[in-house]
């Protein structure tokens, strides 16, 4: 008798994508210039950018069914079943929340697995979409997409079209003041980074967790002395907001300085700081073209 759990997954009518959000964007090479694996991977980093990476999503039902891990699996990413795959796990508060609402005291499946398969920019998705045809022979260790969007493996000295993603913010690996920060931004960047969404959030996060990021970072956020209302670094108010306790600090016990910080349950929050503190620091980046 094969063993069986009950599953975990994402539910495609509830989920929100980060690829809505502004930082993320997609362009593909000319398609008159097919090139192997290694050439793409260069063509994309020579613009700035990398390969491009296929996330999971965020939201999730239980389905309770007995099945093997495969079979979930399966079953997750079979559109007939309106959902996408089973799920990923970012942190302890959201692994709590996951149990919470199974409401079940039996085990079941989350989207965790041994794969020997890795993204190039390093990212930790745990998203597989392979082609029921996908050849895992010795020398076919690289991947691409084919037109009903499924994956294949190839030879990496085989010839497609490279297809790249780019994140339009960077994190800085220099711990400067906040107007310093901001400073080095404007004269490299595009300024101080400003979050205009819980897509825009889910972005920073997700970069974040990538490169384990777990100590402040200042954002473009400011305090107006004079009125006490938030503003971003460019003079727009701050409209979405993700405040740590859910409330936006208020004069006069408030820093006039923004940060995003990671809790204790490892979740990414907006934090007041004294401006003059030496913070790690994200700047947004022009928009790169293809050429």
């Amino acid at each position: 008798m094969k063993p069986g759990h009950l599953l975990v997954l994402l539910s495609a009518a509830l989920c929100t994508s980060v690829y809505s959000s502004r930082f993320r964007k997609f362009f593909a090479g000319p398609k008159d210039n097919t090139m192997n694996w290694t050439d793409a991977q260069a063509f994309c980093r020579d613009r700035g950018t990398d390969l491009f990476t296929v996330h999971g999503r965020d939201n999730y039902t239980i389905v309770r069914e007995n099945k093997t891990w495969y079979e979930a699996q399966k079953y997750c990413r079979d559109c007939r079943n309106n959902h996408i795959d089973l799920v990923s796990i970012w942190s302890k508060s959201h692994n709590a929340e996951v149990r919470k609402q199974g409401n079940i005291t039996s085990p079941f499946w989350i989207g965790l697995i041994c794969d020997s398969w890795e993204w190039t920019d390093g990212a930790s998705s745990t998203f597989r979409d392979w082609d029921k045809t996908a050849d895992f022979t010795q020398g076919n260790n690289c991947a691409y997409m084919k037109e009903n969007h499924r994956w294949l493996t190839l030879g990496c000295q085989s010839n497609a079209i490279p297809v790249c993603s780019q994140e339009n913010f960077v994190l800085i690996d220099e711990k400067l003041t906040w107007e310093d920060a901001l400073n080095y931004c404007n004269d490299h960047h595009s300024g101080l980074l400003r979050i205009e969404s819980k897509e825009d959030q889910e972005a920073v996060e997700e970069e974040l967790r990538c490169k384990c990021v777990t100590w402040p970072v200042w954002l473009g956020l400011r305090q107006s002395r004079l009125f006490g209302f938030w503003i971003w670094a460019n003079g727009m108010l701050v409209q979405w907001s993700n405040w740590e306790g859910g409330r936006q600090p208020q004069q006069p016990l408030s820093h006039a300085c923004g940060a995003m910080v990671t809790t204790g349950e490892g979740e990414h929050k907006w934090r007041d700081q004294n401006c003059l503190y030496k913070h790690h620091f994200l700047c947004e980046n022009k928009s790169n073209e293809t050429r």
